[in-house]
């Protein structure tokens, strides 16, 4: 662990202060004492050079290269060597250079630790033998004394050494213990700041490699599905080998396995150059280790036995310039357990805010529904709200129609373009699966989860195979009624939360679709004749006349069958008119079953019925009347003691737009006339308009 470098640190003022005082105080000598010219000039470059070394070793070497073994060297060696310069000049003045050695030996130890200072005892040992030797002619030289002032110094300076390095080490571990603190201060101020997740954890990013210190941090937080870790904070505090790939934002967790081990055990893990290598194995995974680093330590980002994600620290330095110690270890794993915290308060209230906004949306959603009862308004309200509620690419909204067996894809809209309503059968698709199981079904990644599903998956819309899918039934009790679905083209795109979303809103769509069936159902009782189910004489004259239009705009035909039942009044004095609504109850059901899917059956009034055909022409038309005389004569009609009548015969008069009439009024009077020629030919006869 080194100091932090620079003169800001407040280890290094009194250090430098006190090389200061001794510069003054020997300079000041020359002022005190009655010194020459030449010792004033002598003491003068002394001071000059031991000022400039001061301001370079302690304000360009210190905070440039830290505690390197050779600034150690250079600060102890150029100190003695100084002082040394100057000893013959204070040895005059009885003033002994072994005092000034042991502050040089005491200020090195405070700065570096034993080492530098022991380092300084012996150049100062040395230096003080090789002085006295260039003083004192070596035969005059009085080696007793010499070897004790030497033993003296190293002695000296070794306890000196001690002390220094006892306060060398209460200050490091004083200044770290500050350090680290300033961090989580830092770290805590940021988090609790009102702002955006990926920002905060950005900003934590930069904090962790400027403070702890290392060459690059990133954090990443695994997606929903615990499949893909994501960046949300990097910052490289200094350029690196591989910087331009190695700060790309996603990775597979499964190319990881590594990270997986320390997510599932909890523990950080420190990667030393050797064991990097063997984990590089391709461009991907280069970039998540950041290429050339001497040492890799990774920290997950675990709370409440939740997952989130990891923190990644990397150093490129040499491990003894800056080695990952416990106490740098200590303080990541601090800063990790604040983070994972922080992240999971974050996404607690991220959760709290989409409740929040999935209840607004769901009362919109059901005053928006909740406006109308009409079927087509509705269905068409429901998914001006899903859109606005889920953005994706495709929507289905369809119903269910128990009678064929079809989901009836009302509205299909598929990137931006609304494509016809289409019927599905049911056994095909996913929606099938959803009709089976009566559950919501998401599918992430529809090319390798459809073996699962047991569902072959069909295409509609536009013409590729959707990736993403999520579909919720629309549910009334047991009734299955429809379902709500969307789709994306892109992997991954739906979550639980939409998944939700989506259920809650196909409740709320199935009362409102429950309503509207009903008010449909009463809506439709009303149109029809109680006896024969036809529709009664108003609205099927509303349908002539808007089928009529439609026909018009398409360039389409459009026949008018105009029916009378033969002898009618036969049966009601014959038999009584129970058998008399038998015979038109039968002769209803017999129409029904031969209709085409878009002709609609009429009472005109008493034993008179009408047909509409759009899209036929009147030789379809004839065709149909045919088939209706064929069926109609091969029914049975029984009366209570299970006596079988004569089936009733119908005369049939046709008219068709365009050819006959060119408005509603004009086909039903064309028709009329022509029903009027079938029963003056013999009656159970069909006529066609001249």
């Amino acid at each position: 662990m080194r100091l932090v470098k620079g003169s800001s640190n407040l280890l290094f003022h009194p250090i430098e202060f006190s090389y200061w005082a001794g510069i003054l105080g020997i300079r000041a000598l020359g002022w005190l004492l009655p010194m020459s010219r030449d010792e004033i000039y002598h003491l003068n470059l002394f001071t000059v050079a031991a000022s400039l070394f001061t301001l370079a070793f302690f304000h360009w070497l210190i905070p440039r290269y830290g505690s390197r073994p050779w600034v150690n060297w250079l600060g102890a060696y150029g100190s003695v060597f100084l002082l040394a310069s100057i000893t013959p000049l204070l040895e005059r003045y009885d003033i002994h250079s072994e005092i000034l050695y042991m502050g040089v030996v005491a200020s090195l130890g405070m700065r570096g630790g034993r080492r530098p200072a022991r380092i300084a005892a012996g150049v100062a040992a040395s230096t003080e033998v090789v002085t006295r030797i260039l003083i004192d002619s070596i035969s005059a030289l009085n080696y007793p004394a010499l070897v004790v002032n030497a033993a003296f110094i190293l002695l000296v300076g070794f306890l000196v050494s001690e002390l220094g390095n006892a306060l060398y080490v209460a200050a490091t571990e004083q200044e770290r213990r500050n350090r680290h603190l300033s961090v989580l201060l830092k770290v805590g101020m940021l988090a609790s700041q009102p702002q955006p997740l990926g920002e905060t954890l950005s900003q934590i990013a930069e904090i962790i490699a400027r403070d702890a210190p290392v060459t690059v941090c990133r954090i990443l937080l695994l997606d929903a599905q615990e499949q893909n870790l994501i960046t949300y904070g990097v910052y490289p505090l200094r350029p690196f080998k591989d910087a331009a790939t190695s700060l790309e934002s996603n990775f597979a967790l499964n190319d990881l396995p590594e990270v997986q081990k320390i997510l599932s055990q909890g523990e950080h893990r420190l990667f030393h150059q050797e064991e990097i290598a063997h984990l590089i194995l391709d461009a991907k995974r280069t970039a998540f280790y950041f290429g050339g680093m001497n040492q890799i330590c990774i920290f997950p980002l675990i709370t409440k036995q939740k997952r989130l994600g990891v923190i990644v620290v990397g150093e490129a330095r040499r491990i003894e310039r800056e080695p990952c110690t416990q106490a740098k270890i200590d303080l990541m794993n601090a800063l990790a357990a604040h983070v994972s915290q922080t992240i999971y308060n974050s996404l607690l209230f991220e959760d709290a805010q989409r409740q929040v906004g999935r209840m607004e949306m769901l009362n919109k959603v059901a005053r928006a529904i909740g406006s109308t009862i009409e079927m087509d308004d509705l269905l068409e309200l429901i998914y001006q709200q899903l859109s606005a509620a889920i953005p994706c690419d495709t929507y289905f909204v369809g119903l269910y129609d128990p009678e064929e067996n079809v989901h009836d894809v009302r509205i299909l809209v598929d990137e931006g373009v609304r494509f016809p309503p289409a019927r599905v059968p049911v056994g095909s698709g996913l929606a099938s699966w959803v009709l089976k199981n009566r559950q919501p079904l998401l599918v992430r990644h529809l090319s390798l989860e459809s073996d699962r599903l047991l569902v072959q998956p069909i295409q509609v819309g536009q013409n590729r195979m959707s990736e993403s899918w999520l579909g919720a039934p629309i549910a009334a009790g047991e009734r299955y009624l429809g379902l709500l679905a969307l789709a994306s083209y892109t992997p991954n795109v739906f979550s639980e939360d939409d998944q939700s979303l989506l259920v809650s809103m196909a409740s709320q769509a199935a009362l409102a679709l429950d309503n509207a069936r009903q008010h449909a159902e009463v809506k439709e009782q009303a149109r029809r004749d109680s006896l024969t189910g036809a529709y009664n004489h108003g609205y099927f004259l509303t349908l002539l006349s808007r089928s009529l239009e439609e026909c018009r705009t398409q360039n389409a035909p459009l026949s008018l069958i105009m029916m009378d039942v033969d002898f009618f009044k036969y049966y009601n004095d014959l038999y009584g008119h129970l058998v008399g609504d038998e015979a038109l109850r039968l002769l209803s059901q017999v129409v029904l079953c031969s209709l085409p899917k878009k002709a609609f059956l009429g009472r005109w009034g008493g034993e008179e019925f009408a047909i509409g055909l759009p899209g036929a022409a009147a030789e379809e038309a004839k065709e149909l009347a045919q088939h209706i005389q064929t069926s109609l004569a091969q029914a049975e009609l029984k009366i209570k003691n299970d006596e079988r009548l004569a089936n009733p015969t119908v005369s049939q008069g046709i008219a068709a737009f365009p050819l006959h009439a060119d408005q509603a009024d004009e086909l039903v009077d064309s028709a009329d006339r022509a029903l009027y020629v079938a029963k003056s030919n013999g009656r159970n006869q069909i006529a066609v308009a001249p």
